[in-house]
């Protein structure tokens, strides 16, 4: 697991990089990310505690606003203050030959180097990746994650989520990467799953039961659409990828039909468990298509997330 520094100017770009650091930690666990307002022990001097960072760091994210050089009424910009923060932050990454990311927040273009004071002015030609925060500040971060799992080693943990067919930086035409399961836990899955499984169950006691349908068609199409809809929503909302979506449509497909089992077996007084190689079969049916429905439901989010302007 890559350890991550961010660095960015306060009076410039406050609120979204708020909004990174959290996209950051969800992805990689808030140990590995560093950002200066809780991370900064009271009393310690920023120069030094921002090279031991740095000695720790394998990326560095420059997040870069319309007021990123710092500019001051009446006097030069900040950034050509020998403290000045940010300056040292850059200027300390280029010197240790880290990879560092520019990310462009809000339409921000990157300064000139005639704009830089001479310690940072090779910053001015790094590549960058824009962020914004609106509609498409998902989809840029996962093009910001793509890329640092592509420059960053991984150190083991949570797999990294890489893109096979992107060249170059990653994002020019690659879209998007899918959320992982970062963090993903049993608790989790039993809350996505919840109200899905009372659904289903709501719906085979209506099909089989209450209304004695000779066709199970409406059950199976519940079974598919429901499904199909929380995987959909654990990306697009949650940020859930594939591996959360294959546990998750597990767990709700394994609940669901021994919840079947049961209330079938308890209103007709039938055994709970299936007596023939037919319901067997069709429970297995059961089990694969709520699993399979989660995680389509899950792919069409990421091509939606992925597709141009999304």
């Amino acid at each position: 697991m890559p350890n991550i520094c961010v660095s960015y100017r306060r009076a410039d770009a406050k609120a979204i990089a708020g909004r990174i650091y959290d996209r950051l930690c969800a992805r990689y666990g808030i140990e590995a990310v560093f950002f200066d307002v809780d991370k900064i022990p009271a009393g310690t001097d920023f120069r030094t505690h921002i090279q031991e960072v740095l000695d720790r760091s394998d990326v560095v994210l420059v997040i870069v606003g319309s007021r990123w050089v710092g500019p001051q009424d009446g006097s030069r910009a900040r950034i050509h203050d020998q403290d000045d923060p940010v300056r040292v932050e850059v200027q300390t990454a280029l010197t240790k030959k880290l990879n560092i990311i520019p990310l462009l927040v809000d339409g921000a273009t990157m300064p000139s180097a005639a704009e830089l004071p001479k310690g940072i002015r090779p910053f001015a030609f790094r590549n960058a990746l824009p962020v914004d925060s609106g509609r498409d500040f998902n989809m840029h971060m996962e093009r910001v994650i793509q890329a640092i799992d592509q420059v960053a080693p991984d150190k083991g943990g949570r797999p990294a989520t890489r893109s096979q067919s992107a060249a170059g930086v990653p994002g020019a035409s690659a879209g998007a990467a899918a959320p992982t399961a970062a963090g993903f836990s049993l608790s989790e899955a039993a809350g996505y799953a919840l109200l899905p499984v009372v659904v289903l169950l709501l719906a085979h006691y209506l099909v089989v039961i209450a209304l004695k349908l000779n066709t199970d068609y409406p059950l199976r199409a519940v079974a598919i659409v429901v499904p199909a809809v929380t995987g959909f929503l654990m990306l697009r909302h949650a940020e859930r990828g594939q591996g959360a979506a294959w546990a998750i449509g597990t767990v709700m497909a394994v609940v669901a039909v021994i919840g079947m089992w049961t209330v079938q077996g308890l209103s007709t007084g039938t055994p709970i468990l299936p007596t023939s190689a037919y319901d067997w079969r069709e429970s297995f049916e059961y089990l694969a298509t709520i699993t399979c429905a989660t995680v389509a439901g899950n792919l069409i989010g990421r091509m939606i997330l992925a597709s141009p302007g999304k």
